[in-house]
């Protein structure tokens, strides 16, 4: 019984002694001071820069006139003054129709203009002595009649120069002219064919100056600063890779976006003095966006996020996050147009996770963020 006793004893003051060791263990630790940890970050300088930000679409080219040649008149063809190829310009002869049917008929009119002329002077007359007379001398029939006579005269007299007007337009027809300047197209016509109002002739194409059309998504479109689409910022490239050296002017945009593509037309015309660019060809077409004091930012020193891409700085030892205000991509970087200042660097590690009492250590690098 003593020893169980003993026991007990002993086994009780084991477990005081060993609560007593935690206890003053944990009280211990409580007063140690917290063990600040020091986390360091690389940054580098944001220098800013003059940018140029090009956006490519893809456009074809069509004239800005065209014309297909159609005769007015029918008959047969005396002469044919052009060939496939050759420029011409407002007003050129181009076809001539056998004159001899319609010079005829402009001399008959021209007679019976003559003649109607003949009729009212003299039924003008007539009417003129006789109301002149008075009723006195004249009965009221005569005087009637005779103002229905130079009534009846005077219109004879306008029909017959209307008639001769007619034959006259008609004459004219028989010279098909050229209603704008530009290339004739292929021509299957020869002396002798019999022609008609229907029948199509050749076309002319304009090629100097000639228009670019190109779509360019709504997005873009909106972001746009038309009153910058000056003569410097549309570039071509031509089939074969090569800038086309007129620089473009931009005309207008359409008054509607497409449906099915979610993009927006652009009109802009080109010198073409030496017809490189051809009508339907396909070129490329940049849009070059000019930015004053920009920097650009490596897009994986970035962050994309819903709202927007966002990127950490660092000011007096102080890391904080800003959204990039991105006007373009350059090669790999952002262009943006946020205004940094000199002791704000942009920080180019990791630090999505850094716990609140982190002390940071900046190692700041002064090349610049392309």
């Amino acid at each position: 019984m003593n020893n169980l006793f003993r026991y007990r004893y002993f086994a009780a003051a084991a477990v005081i002694i060993v609560y007593y060791i935690l206890f003053n263990s944990i009280r211990a630790d409580s007063a140690l001071p917290e063990i600040a940890h020091t986390q360091s970050i690389n940054a580098i300088a944001i220098p800013h820069q003059d940018v140029k930000i090009e956006k490519q679409y893809v456009g074809y080219v069509t004239p800005i006139q065209s014309a297909d040649m159609a005769a007015n008149v029918a008959g047969y063809i005396d002469d044919v003054m052009v060939e496939g190829g050759d420029e011409v310009k407002v007003g050129d002869n181009l076809v001539l129709i056998d004159q001899r049917e319609y010079k005829a008929e402009l001399e008959s009119a021209k007679a019976a203009s003559i003649k109607a002329q003949a009729d009212y002077n003299n039924a003008a007359s007539y009417y003129k002595r006789l109301k002149k007379a008075g009723r006195q001398a004249v009965s009221a029939s005569e005087l009637d009649n005779a103002k229905a006579s130079y009534l009846a005269a005077q219109a004879a007299l306008e029909q017959a120069k209307a008639l001769e007007q007619k034959a006259k337009i008609a004459y004219d027809y028989t010279i098909v002219q050229a209603p704008i300047a530009g290339v004739v197209g292929n021509i299957d016509l020869t002396k002798g064919n019999y022609i008609t109002p229907n029948s199509k002739l050749f076309s002319i194409v304009q090629f100097d100056p000639i228009r670019v059309v190109f779509a360019m998504p709504d997005k873009d479109f909106m972001q746009l600063d038309r009153n910058t689409l000056d003569e410097e910022n549309i570039i071509l490239r031509l089939s074969d890779g090569r800038l086309y050296e007129q620089p473009g002017h931009f005309q207008y945009s359409d008054n509607q976006v497409n449906k099915s593509t979610n993009s927006i037309s652009l009109y802009a015309d080109f010198a073409n003095p030496e017809k490189k660019l051809l009508a339907n060809s396909y070129v490329d077409v940049f849009i070059i966006k000019k930015l004053k004091d920009a920097s650009l930012i490596r897009q994986n020193y970035a962050q994309i996020k819903d709202d927007g891409i966002w990127a950490y700085v660092i000011k007096d030892n102080h890391l904080k996050q800003i959204k990039l205000q991105v006007e373009g991509i350059i090669d790999n970087s952002y262009a943006v147009s946020n205004k940094f200042e000199n002791n704000e660097y942009l920080v180019v590690d990791k630090v999505d996770k850094i716990a609140p009492n982190t002390k940071i250590k900046v190692n700041i690098n002064k090349a610049g963020g392309k």
